[in-house]
């Protein structure tokens, strides 16, 4: 589920006038009183923003892919890092 049909599950209709992709900027404009956000939890543990960071219910999932060119073309680190995701993608938050 994306935060779009997260909101309109919840018959929400959020104002959203502007849209950002880092997320730096997205939290430094929070910090400032500018608007709120919704990230992946993995950008919120390690973040040192003066922010209220407040559970989403329901949860707000996101899919995330790996795409190469070439397979032969991978490094052998590349090639070990996508082994590892497939064979733990369960265990994975």
């Amino acid at each position: 589920m994306n935060r779009y049909t997260a909101f309109q599950q919840e018959g929400l209709a959020p104002n959203i006038r502007m849209t950002m992709h880092d997320d730096y900027s997205i939290l430094s404009m929070v910090e400032q009183g500018l608007g709120v956000t919704i990230l992946p939890e993995l950008v919120l543990r390690k973040q040192s923003y003066d922010i209220a960071i407040l559970p989403v219910e329901p949860m707000v999932y996101r899919r995330i892919s790996i795409i190469s060119r070439d397979e032969n073309e991978l490094s052998v680190a590349a090639k070990t890092f996508i082994r590892f995701l497939i064979k733990n993608a369960d265990a994975l938050p």
